[in-house]
């Protein structure tokens, strides 16, 4: 695949999830501009830190079905979830 590709129900229940994920998610609010979540190996960024992290198995799943559709390979050392709420 090249380009930005729609697919309409690529996630069967994208309101679950989403409500799913902000319940559950351990996020941090020490920026202003959003709210983190990170993932995977500890580091320090801009003078914050993050603690090692398991990655929830809900997104977990989610890497994997994009790393099998479009072939992104989710394994790597550092996973960071950015929003604004």
């Amino acid at each position: 695949m090249t380009g930005i590709t729609y697919i309409e129900t690529f996630i069967p229940n994208p309101s679950d999830l989403f409500k799913k994920l902000n319940d559950d998610v351990n996020w941090d609010s020490r920026m202003h501009a959003r709210k983190t979540a990170s993932y995977g190996v500890a580091y320090n960024y801009s003078q914050i830190s993050y603690p090692f992290q398991e990655m929830l198995p809900e997104l977990s799943e989610l890497c994997k079905k994009v790393n099998d559709t479009i072939g992104f390979c989710h394994h790597f050392s550092r996973r960071n979830t950015n929003t604004s709420f």
